[in-house]
C-alpha cells in the first residue's frame, strides 16, 4: 500500500510515521501527506521541535501542545527530514504506482 522512508539521523523514526499517519489514519494523499509540518521529539532534550514554513502548525494546536505540558521550539526556517515515497493503488486495469519526492531537499521523482 505505501513505501516510504527519509534519511536524517534523529529524525527518521518521527518523519516516516508522519507520512504514514498521514495517508493511512487522515487519509491525505502522498502530495498532501509530504507538505505537511513535521514535528519531532527525541525524548532529550525533553521539548518539541516544530518546522517552520511557508506551511506552519496552527495555532490551535501550537496551544493544545502547550495545554498538555509540551515545551516547543520552531526550527526557524529549516527543514524535518527528506521522505520519499511510493503508494501502491491496485484497480481494475492493474497496479498503479504514485510517487513523491520531498521538496525540503530538492528531491524529485522519477519512474521506471
Amino acid at each position: 500500500y505505501l513505501v516510504t522512508g527519509s534519511p536524517g539521523g534523529r529524525t527518521i523514526i518521527n518523519t516516516t510515521l508522519q507520512m504514514v499517519l498521514n495517508v493511512i489514519e487522515f487519509e491525505m494523499d502522498l502530495p498532501e501527506a509530504m507538505a505537511t509540518p513535521r514535528i519531532h521529539h527525541q525524548w532529550l532534550p525533553d521539548r518539541l521541535t516544530l518546522e517552520t514554513f511557508d506551511k506552519d502548525i496552527s495555532e490551535a494546536t501550537i496551544a493544545e501542545l502547550k495545554k498538555i505540558g509540551h515545551q516547543l521550539s520552531p526550527r526557524a526556517r529549516s527543514y524535518q527530514g527528506d521522505a520519499h515515497s511510493i503508494r501502491i493503488h491496485a484497480t481494475a486495469a492493474g497496479i498503479q504506482l504514485e510517487g513523491v519526492a520531498d521538496w525540503r531537499r530538492n528531491g524529485s521523482a522519477k519512474g521506471l
